[in-house]
């Protein structure tokens, strides 16, 4: 992420850096949930690699959906101080 703004030669503000932090935090919550609901089906007895399978299956679409939502909330903001920033120019 930080390698688009490298390359449009654009600075990272105090809002870029937040919204990476976010992100970051997003991934870091969905690996949380995906690892504890594995452990959780390993603890009903489910082998290791069934449970990882079954973890995968079903908990990957509410992480995408949570994912691809907050990065629509957080590029609309992006492109709206861009379009500010341009239109001021």
């Amino acid at each position: 992420m930080v390698a688009i703004y490298k390359l449009t030669g654009q600075t990272l503000s105090l809002y870029a850096y937040v919204g990476i932090v976010a992100l970051v935090g997003i991934v870091v919550n969905n690996g949380i949930v995906l690892v504890d609901f594995t452990n959780q089906l390993v603890r009903e007895k489910t082998p290791v690699r069934e449970a990882c399978l079954l973890a995968g299956r079903n908990r990957l679409r509410p992480i995408l959906m949570t994912t691809c939502c907050r990065n629509i909330y957080f590029w609309s903001h992006h492109t709206n101080d861009v379009c500010h920033s341009v239109c001021k120019l």
